[in-house]
């Protein structure tokens, strides 16, 4: 009996740094339990599949990611990336590896990941990681507004952020799960600053019904600066997330 080898014509390749968090994009930072990330490169899946619902797949269009030897919830992926939630029970302070296998074929070159207690990001209208923040107007009796030009925040009004990367939540959550809607909360405090100022907490926690993605709810104080768009930062364990925007009237 006689066979042979031959390499795959077109192996999945993940590009070096790019196993990012999906809400900043942030390339070379750490990563945070619970957090959503995305994974840049090529030839990752067959085609562009999201998740049918909760819980996640761990396998979806022919692709799976392992990350401390542990099959990831995939809520999207298509040959150009791979978009999965790290686990909230991952051991912090510690190194990871991270792999990406295609059908058989297992990417090349794992990609080494550091995993803090928190690595806070704010997720933005465009996707790019800056500009505009899901950052919205609470409205008493109607849905929340997007914080833009069209409706500017005041001081005292009360908004809600979008984010990932808060970390650790209690009571726990397995990964790929959506939350009910009563939702655990963050066990790291989470502090606000609005144009330099710092605004009042109301409550931190996970989104009901989405997984991997948080909320802040917080006070606009007074003395933000008005009249255009001013920062926003969230803080968590000594770690503040990407800056973005909202309009202040």
């Amino acid at each position: 009996m006689t066979g042979g080898l031959t390499a795959s014509a077109n192996p999945p390749v993940i590009s070096s740094g790019s196993v990012v968090n999906a809400a900043s994009l942030a390339q070379q930072a750490p990563l945070a339990p619970g957090t959503l990330i995305t994974v840049f490169g090529s030839a990752l899946a067959d085609a562009q599949a999201t998740a049918p619902g909760y819980p996640l797949p761990r396998q979806l269009g022919g692709a799976a990611i392992l990350m401390a030897g542990r099959p990831l919830p995939l809520l999207n992926v298509a040959p150009g990336l791979v978009n999965a939630q790290i686990p909230y029970d991952l051991p912090v302070n510690t190194r990871y590896q991270l792999v990406l296998q295609h059908g058989v074929a297992i990417a090349t070159s794992p990609e080494e990941i550091t995993i803090a207690s928190a690595q806070p990001a704010i997720f933005t209208s465009d996707a790019s990681g800056s500009g505009q923040g899901l950052i919205y107007k609470v409205i008493a009796g109607a849905d929340p507004v997007l914080a833009d030009s069209s409706n500017p925040l005041q001081p005292g009004d009360r908004i809600l952020i979008r984010c990932t990367g808060l970390g650790a939540v209690s009571p726990a959550l397995q990964e790929g799960f959506a939350p009910s809607d009563s939702p655990p909360a963050t066990v790291n405090p989470v502090t606000l600053t609005i144009g330099g100022v710092s605004a009042e907490v109301a409550s931190a926690g996970l989104t009901p019904g989405l997984a991997g993605v948080y909320q802040v709810q917080a006070i606009v104080p007074t003395g933000v600066p008005s009249g255009g768009p001013v920062p926003f930062v969230l803080t968590v364990a000594g770690q503040a997330s990407n800056l973005v925007t909202a309009a202040m009237q």
